[in-house]
């Protein structure tokens, strides 16, 4: 708060979303709370994501990891039924060759601004004002001609949403 006296922010250009995985051939058809109830639920302790998981997935036989990587090898090796972490992270582990093509999403992204999807943003100066006010314009007409979701499939090796 002390900050935001002395600095702006732009508008959002991205945000941290959250995705379920399961192995392929999976009979999960959605990571909502009752179908995911007494799954062996996999995620990396003392996270944002654990906080996700522990306040709202507590019917699920909650199985906790140090690492993602020791998390994705039980993921993959079938010592858990579902995990869920960072969307970014996963499509780049489920597209590298540590999957062995193991795996796939399960459902859509997950939002959720008290936990793990904090706003990235641009700060600057309050006496520099302008230059929030023209990122912001820019940034509303990268999304207005996709240009933003391009970026994001052009780096990417798999769709994040």
């Amino acid at each position: 708060a002390a900050l935001l006296g002395e600095f702006r922010v732009s508008k959002p250009y991205f945000r941290s979303l959250g995705r379920f995985v399961v192995r392929e051939g999976s009979s999960l058809a959605t990571p909502d709370i009752r179908s995911l109830a007494g799954k062996r639920l996999g995620f990396v302790s003392n996270t944002s994501h654990a906080r996700f998981i522990e306040t709202y997935y507590s019917r699920s036989a909650l199985t906790p990891f140090a690492t993602a990587l020791e998390m994705q090898d039980a993921l993959r090796t079938g010592q858990i039924d579902v995990a869920f972490g960072d969307a970014m992270q996963w499509a780049f582990w489920l597209n590298g060759t540590d999957a062995r093509s193991c795996c796939a999403f399960l459902g859509k992204a997950f939002i959720h601004r008290d936990t793990f999807s904090r706003s990235l943003v641009f700060v600057g100066t309050k006496d520099k004002g302008n230059i929030i006010d023209a990122l912001d314009a820019a940034l509303d007409q990268l999304d207005s001609k996709a240009v933003t979701a391009g970026i994001f499939s052009r780096y990417l090796p798999s769709s994040i949403w």
